[in-house]
């Protein structure tokens, strides 16, 4: 009860900072109806988290400058954690699909996490997706260790068809790093030749398919 009491205020400053945005928005009996949700919603997650290991929240939202292949960008950090056993870990927030796939390989999809390990100047030793989702709540991503923090794997370990190219945490990190520096040189060179990643996939929502 003392921490649903907690989170009722947090769930009503959420909302409000909505209503700045889109005063129309989550009105009347909606608006209650929401916050019960996010209420519910962050108690089941923070039970999930009451099965790690000791941890300390170190940074939420935190904008870092990270250059990659002589182009510079701004990403933003959901969340870091500093663990008991060493180290950091780099948590995503997800509502939905959680794949670390999505990291791996050339050109990856979603970037920005590989993109803070690398450049925050921290000991990274997780990086992992946070699916918040109801009766789904788990984390998902690789580590340098086994048991860092629970859903998450070695990269050797990870059954994904793309994981297959990294050996070890080091090999990963150096993969990120490649990929991105390759990523970085050809923006910084104009290059914009139609390339998509999946073929027709990429393709299906874009509105210029016969231009290419």
């Amino acid at each position: 009860r003392a921490l649903a009491d907690i989170l009722a205020p947090a769930a009503d400053a959420a909302l409000e900072r909505m209503r700045r945005r889109r005063p129309d928005a989550l009105a009347g009996r909606f608006a209650t109806l929401e916050r019960d949700r996010l209420v519910a919603t962050s108690l089941a997650w923070l039970e999930y988290e009451r099965g790690r290991g000791d941890f300390r929240v170190v940074a939420t939202e935190r904008k870092l400058a990270v250059s990659f292949g002589g182009v510079s960008a701004n990403v933003k950090l959901d969340r870091m954690d500093s663990l008991a056993s060493g180290g950091c870990a780099i948590i995503d927030y997800k509502s939905g699909e959680a794949r670390v796939g999505a990291w791996l390989g050339a050109r990856p999809d979603e970037p920005q996490p590989p993109m803070y390990a690398l450049g925050s100047g921290e000991d990274v030793a997780v990086v992992a997706f946070a699916r918040v989702k109801p009766g789904d709540n788990a984390f998902r991503g690789l580590a340098r260790e086994e048991n860092l923090l629970p859903g998450t794997t070695l990269v050797s370990k990870d059954r994904s068809r793309l994981a297959a190219g990294y050996a070890d945490w080091s090999a990963l990190r150096e993969g990120w790093r490649r990929e991105l520096d390759a990523l970085g040189r050809a923006f910084a060179a104009g290059d914009a030749r139609p390339d998509p990643k999946n073929g027709a996939k990429t393709c299906e929502g874009c509105a210029e398919r016969l231009v290419c």
